[in-house]
């Protein structure tokens, strides 16, 4: 394979970029593109056939999305036997998954380790062997363009990968620990990984230009720092995919009665997602709007509470847990059967809810938004950009 000598934007270092007449992963099946195909290797803590989260999701969808535009993905993620499997994974040819096995080393922690690591126990057990292996085998990946790690969980392969100095790093941080545990806490060492690998990754690519200013205001590089939103399939999320007969059993389902209108909230049920704040705020929403219900899906160390917090308020009649994974089919014909998604504030959902006409005018502008800003072939094509600005030396 041929190749030219270009100089990567910060480190100063010559880094391989391809020439397209010998490009290996430019196959006969390849769409046809205006720019040389890439070839990214990809770290990720969850992917299909096990989500838990949005990680896994973005992982998903984003590899796929890279692949659809021509690019070859090398994904490393957990081998997850014995995890719940909540996805069906879609093979694509363009996109290469290793699934590293797990091991348990935690035998050494009480010699190598501080209190706050120790007391991870296993998961970093499974943190550091998965990250290690993946480290090895993106080192013996002959041809890679770029590496991205997603969030600290992939940091400790980054980590090791940018002292390489051989191909460029770019860190891919979706939300950071000062965020996820309200009121500054949270753990020291995960914080550490994040500020680490933000110095030494080549650029970060975050979700939101609210997400960026946070960082730069924890004093992160702003030089580094790209956004680039996260997308949806707007194929598979759009109106009509579940129909009417699904959408009225999974009403009965939860004892809500047709035509009275449903509050949605899906999402992990963790404090940082203001999920006991969510449940404080129904009486106030039932005050204005008495037939309303809220359904709420998914799982979390918060259910618990948030059950005993729904019986002390008397409102177990009109809010609905579900403390579950479910398919995605299933998620959408949630989204179906709701008529609004959970707002910031108890006096939006009441401003929502009030005049349903313009629910559905503000419902049909939001659809049009999302087709020409938030579709997985757009985020695609802006992370690319952002990794080949590496390899061209722009992005400073």
């Amino acid at each position: 394979m041929r190749t030219r000598r270009t100089t990567s934007p910060f480190r100063g270092k010559p880094v391989r970029a391809v020439v397209p007449a010998t490009r290996q992963s430019a196959t006969a099946d390849a769409p046809d593109m205006k720019e040389v195909p890439m070839r990214i290797a990809h770290h990720t803590w969850e992917f299909p056939p096990t989500i838990v989260g949005g990680l896994g999701t973005y992982s998903q969808c984003i590899t796929t999305a890279l692949a659809d535009l021509g690019h070859e993905v090398h994904v490393w993620s957990p081998d997850q036997v014995g995890w719940p499997k909540t996805v069906v994974p879609v093979p694509h040819p363009r996109v290469h998954v290793r699934r590293l096995p797990l091991f348990d080393i935690t035998g050494v922690f009480p010699h190598l380790l501080n209190d706050d690591l120790r007391n991870w126990g296993g998961y970093l057990s499974d943190l550091i062997t998965f990250n290690l292996q993946a480290t090895g085998e993106t080192r013996l990946t002959e041809g890679l363009d770029v590496i991205a790690v997603q969030d600290w969980l992939s940091a400790i392969a980054g980590l090791s990968l940018a002292k390489d100095r051989k191909v460029p790093v770019v860190f891919h941080i979706h939300s950071a620990e000062w965020g996820r545990q309200p009121g500054g806490g949270g753990s020291a060492s995960v914080r550490n990984f994040e500020a680490s690998m933000a110095h030494h990754a080549d650029a970060i690519v975050t979700v939101s230009h609210a997400m960026r200013e946070d960082l730069i205001a924890h004093g992160w590089d702003a030089g580094k720092i790209h956004t680039v939103w996260n997308g949806v399939d707007p194929k598979r999320y759009r109106p009509g995919i579940a129909t009417t007969a699904e959408t009225v059993a999974l009403r009965a389902r939860y004892g809500i009665p047709n035509r009275v209108p449903v509050i949605l909230f899906v999402g992990r049920l963790v404090p940082e997602k203001g999920v006991l704040p969510m449940i404080d705020a129904v009486p106030s929403v039932l005050a204005s709007n008495p037939d309303a219900h809220l359904v709420v899906l998914g799982a979390g160390q918060m259910e618990g509470p948030m059950r005993t917090r729904i019986a002390d308020l008397g409102v177990s009649g009109q809010v609905h847990m579900r403390a579950e994974l479910v398919s995605e089919h299933e998620r959408i014909v949630h989204f179906e059967m709701c008529d609004v998604g959970l707002a910031d504030i108890a006096w939006g959902l009441n401003e929502a809810l009030s005049d349903r006409d313009r629910l559905a005018t503000w419902g049909a502008n939001g659809r049009a938004r999302v087709l020409a800003e938030f579709t997985w072939e757009i985020a695609a094509k802006k992370t690319a950009e952002t990794y080949r600005t590496l390899l061209s030396g722009t992005s400073h």
